[in-house]
């Protein structure tokens, strides 16, 4: 699509600003209220557990706070939260190899024939031993295991949560391979548990990964399915993934996550744009890739918002009309492979129609646009 220069999308400003202000920013009272809510009975549900099982006592670490609203990217009301629980194996992180499978890209498998163990409790030992299965770590069985954990815990509970005479009824539900523990009330709070692996920056991920790796942070290992098109063993394959490295890199870029918010925010106004968020923050690492190449202006992320929204919005109707969206940490891996091709042309048609409606309508009338606009975000 053709792309305009900067100056022209200038009244496209201020009508972005006003769609923030309405559509888009979160409500300062309730992000508080919420938040405080999810902390809250996160901490309970985690300190319960301890109590309940003590193999998870022993192989618990911390909770790692990730998803959009811990990346300064939530939309409107923050009422789902991502936390990974950090879990510590009973051995030597350097004796374990971690090993790519391109059968399966954005997958590793953890092998562990020479693991060098480190004391802890026999039955921890015994439990740990049983996830591991002709040499691998397999990742459906501590997700089983932490399944349990969090039923016990909560069937001791009585899925109720009292503290400081606050009163929090909960309710459990999976979704995908995480756990969701919702707070029952208006709006429910939804906080998701995963079963995560960290290992420091000193362990460096598989090749294929490393391309983008140049930073200190650790890196995780998720447990998840792998996708039903791989006909081999699935159970020994764990999604990797690098929140702390693409925090950083997406950090204090001025307008960059103001930009994303909005394309997220119209993704959740239009029932056929069934894009997940990750893919809209993939496009925006590629874009800073470009920039640390050269290939952007260095003060890319100052120009006009209006200018800023169209050319993001460009970014991503070309990777649709591709059917191909390039994963950051290993360019293999297309995010789209399991998508209707039909259906991201459909997706790339509305996207190539908002361009040409917004280039149209600029030199005609701000009000016309304005309405326009607004209507993107149904409002």
């Amino acid at each position: 699509m053709s792309l305009r220069e900067e100056k022209f999308y200038e009244p496209l400003d201020s009508i972005l600003e006003e769609i923030n202000l309405r559509c888009v920013r979160l409500n300062a009272e309730d992000r508080k209220a919420n938040v405080h809510k999810a902390h809250i009975v996160s901490a309970l549900v985690v300190n319960e557990m301890r109590k309940v099982d003590n193999v998870f006592d022993e192989l618990f670490s911390r909770i790692d706070f990730v998803g959009s609203y811990y990346d300064g990217l939530k939309v409107k009301e923050p009422t789902s939260f991502n936390m990974n629980l950090i879990m510590k194996l009973p051995v030597r992180y350097d004796s374990i190899k971690i090993e790519e499978d391109f059968d399966v890209p954005g997958f590793v498998k953890i092998n562990c024939d020479n693991l060098v163990k480190q004391p802890v409790p026999e039955n921890v030992q015994r439990k740990f031993d049983s996830w591991i299965v002709d040499g691998y770590l397999v990742e459906n069985r501590p997700r089983q295991w932490l399944e349990s954990v969090l039923v016990r815990t909560l069937q001791h509970k009585g899925f109720e949560f009292d503290v400081s005479d606050e009163y929090y009824e909960v309710k459990l539900m999976k979704i995908g391979p995480a756990f969701m523990v919702r707070i029952v009330g208006y709006p429910h709070i939804d906080i998701i548990f995963a079963f995560t692996i960290e290992f420091q920056n000193s362990i460096q991920p598989p090749a294929a990964f490393s391309r983008h790796y140049k930073y200190s942070y650790p890196w995780i290992v998720v447990s998840d399915t792998v996708k039903k098109y791989y006909y081999g063993r699935r159970d020994t394959h764990w999604r990797i993934s690098f929140p702390g490295a693409e925090r950083s890199i997406l950090h204090n870029q001025y307008k960059l996550k103001y930009i994303l918010r909005f394309l997220k925010a119209f993704r959740d106004a239009q029932t056929n744009v069934v894009i997940p968020s990750y893919f809209f923050t993939n496009v925006f690492l590629w874009q800073m890739q470009d920039l640390s190449e050269g290939s952007l202006p260095e003060r890319f992320w100052e120009k006009r918002t209006g200018y800023l929204y169209v050319y993001m919005i460009n970014d991503l109707y070309s990777a649709l009309r591709e059917c191909n969206l390039k994963y950051y940490w290993s360019e293999e891996v297309n995010l789209f492979k399991n998508y209707n091709c039909d259906h991201l042309k459909n997706m790339e048609g509305q996207l190539r129609n908002i361009i040409r409606e917004i280039n149209k309508r600029i030199p005609d009338s701000t009000e016309d646009l304005r309405t326009y606009m607004f209507g993107l975000y149904n409002s």
